[in-house]
């Protein structure tokens, strides 16, 4: 098939920044050592995902980052933290492993309504579950929660992650591997409003 034609599997996100990457990375490294079986994010990869696409044609790809790169102009830059730790669908049950946001998180709610009604207003198909601000650290196969899972969650559902400014969203592509996704920026649009 000709690389034009293939889809491309997208999203939109904001990345981590260094400290709160460098935090969560020494958490997950906890976790394992702990026995925690689960096929870890690695750090380079965690992000805020704002919006899933899925597989698009290139050209409503390209359509979409830059109708993003537009909106994105209109948007102010603002401060996050990232705080506490959870699992969905509970911790009883859980499949996947997540960080979430403290102070910041109707800012960012609200950049993933601005993504959403870019999309919707290019007709570009994405993923219609309610924005949940999270980033997902591990997945685990399905089957009751292991016993150390608890105890680890105790101290960290009320930790600080650490800070940081979202600059700017990504149109990340991901292409699946047996060794994991890898992913690509797409482009990267600045929060440009003063």
């Amino acid at each position: 098939m000709a690389r034009h034609l293939t889809p491309i599997r997208c999203f939109a996100a904001v990345r981590v920044e260094d400290e709160p990457r460098q935090a969560i990375a020494a958490w997950q490294d906890e976790l394992r050592a702990s026995g925690l079986e689960a096929r870890w994010v690695a750090p380079t990869h965690l992000h805020l995902t704002l919006k899933f696409f899925g597989d698009l044609p290139r050209a409503a790809a390209e359509a979409l980052g830059r109708a993003l790169g537009e909106a994105m102009d209109r948007q102010r830059p603002f401060h996050i933290e990232l705080r506490g730790a959870g699992a969905f669908p509970d911790l009883q049950r859980p499949r996947v492993l997540w960080v979430g946001v403290g102070q910041g998180a109707p800012a960012l709610a609200a950049l993933a309504g601005v993504v959403e009604e870019v999309a919707r207003s290019l007709g570009v198909p994405f993923d219609a579950r309610p924005f949940t601000p999270h980033l997902t650290v591990a997945r685990l196969r399905e089957g009751p929660a292991p016993a150390a899972l608890p105890a680890a969650f105790t101290e960290a559902a009320r930790r600080s992650w650490g800070e940081q400014v979202v600059r700017d969203v990504r149109l990340i592509h991901s292409t699946l591997t047996p060794e994991g996704p890898v992913y690509r920026d797409l482009g990267r649009f600045k929060l440009e409003a003063r």
